[in-house]
Parts: structure tokens; sequence; C-alpha cells
């Protein structure tokens, strides 16, 4: 299975969108699946449903994180860090106009009436999924090229 249709798997099994795209690269990133769910889990529809940025994005900044951060403080791998996630922002908001979950969904998710409509327009498949798998794309091609 490769990395868009573990992430697929994850997301129409009940996963968020966070979740779903950092779990797609745990086996690569050699960190246990589980705790991958469990610390993004706060993270879908924009961080806790505030529509915020994208969970998709930020499951790809956790896997950039991962891959690329610093972990000590004078480590300067950090500006490398920083012109990934810049490159993936771009990348994203040049696919889908815009990377924050509001604008993205144009439903209110903290409202039982935007989360109705959430399913009435099927935007889980529509637009989430879409996220995601796209997400996956530029992610991989960034890891590739770096």
């Amino acid at each position: 299975m490769d990395k868009r249709e573990l992430a697929n798997s994850k997301f129409d099994g009940g996963y968020n969108c966070a979740q779903s795209v950092l779990s797609a690269f745990t086996k690569q990133l050699n960190i246990d699946d589980k705790i991958a769910l469990k610390l993004s889990s706060g993270f879908g529809a924009g961080m806790g449903r505030t529509q915020g940025s994208c969970g998709a994005l930020t499951g790809a900044y956790m896997v950039l994180g991962l891959k690329y951060g610093k972990s000590y403080p004078d480590d300067v791998t950090n500006e490398k860090l920083a012109a990934l996630i810049q490159d993936l922002t771009q990348k994203f908001e040049e696919e889908h106009c815009f990377t924050n979950c509001k604008d993205l969904l144009n439903v209110d998710l903290k409202t039982k009436k935007g989360q109705a409509l959430f399913v009435k327009k099927n935007l889980h498949n529509i637009v989430c999924s879409h996220c995601v798998n796209s997400t996956i794309n530029f992610l991989e091609e960034i890891i590739d090229n770096n």
C-alpha cells in the first residue's frame, strides 16, 4: 500500500486529516503509529474544530519536523525545516487557494448546523480527501528532493 492509500484508509476509517497524513509516514520515520495517532488527534478540522490551519497541513508539518527538525538548541537545521514548511504551504495554497479549514470548507464545524452541512455537502470526500491526497503528494516530492 502506498502512502496515499494508507492515508485514505485511515481517513475513511474515522481518523482525522492530520492523523491520516502523519500515520502514512510512520514507517518511513520509524515512529510508533499509535503514538503518532494520539499526537496528531487534536489537529483535525483546523485544530480541535477551530478551523485554523488545515489538519492535513499540520500533519505534514509534523512529518517534516520529525524528518528534518532540530533536536538540540544550536542545531542549524531549523532554517532548512522552515524553508521546507514554506515550500509545502505555498504548494498547498496554489492547489487549494486557502490553507485554513474554515475557508476550505466554508461551513462552521463548531456548530451542529455546520457539522450537518459538512455531511450533507459530502465535504469529507470532496474537499478533505483532496487535501489529504495532495498533501501526501507534496510531502513525497519534498522528501524525495531533500
